[in-house]
């Protein structure tokens, strides 16, 4: 009978190496200039317009939440599709909570300022 190496000897992953800072970082902490990438792909600025496709509810939290993480820089147009899966999954929780048991969603009252 063979035995496996996993059954008498431990593996011990490697050391790893600290996470990449971000171009904004790097700038800001005047690393080397070699080392900046200067190519970096900038999202253009355009307006970030919710499509025609949520329920009520989704549109409702997609209009309370995006003015906020909008100032903040967080969204952008190219992140639409994927927030607005966000939304219409939270609406459905919040449907699905209320429909259990006759409590209004909490997520109604946090708000992204």
């Amino acid at each position: 009978m063979v035995e496996s190496v996993f059954d008498t000897a431990v593996i011990r992953m490697g050391k790893r190496s600290p996470v990449a800072k971000t171009t904004n970082l790097q700038t800001l902490h005047s690393d080397r200039k070699d080392r900046i990438n200067d190519a970096e792909p900038i999202p253009p600025a355009a307006k970030i317009v919710c499509s025609d496709r949520p329920s009520e509810q989704a549109r409702e939290i997609w209009t309370r939440l995006t003015p906020g993480l909008e100032s903040h820089g967080v969204q952008t147009a190219r992140d639409s599709d994927a927030f607005l899966v966000s939304c219409e999954a939270l609406a459905r929780y919040c449907s699905a909570t209320q429909l259990a048991t006759g409590q209004r969603c909490w997520s109604r009252v946090v708000r992204v300022d």
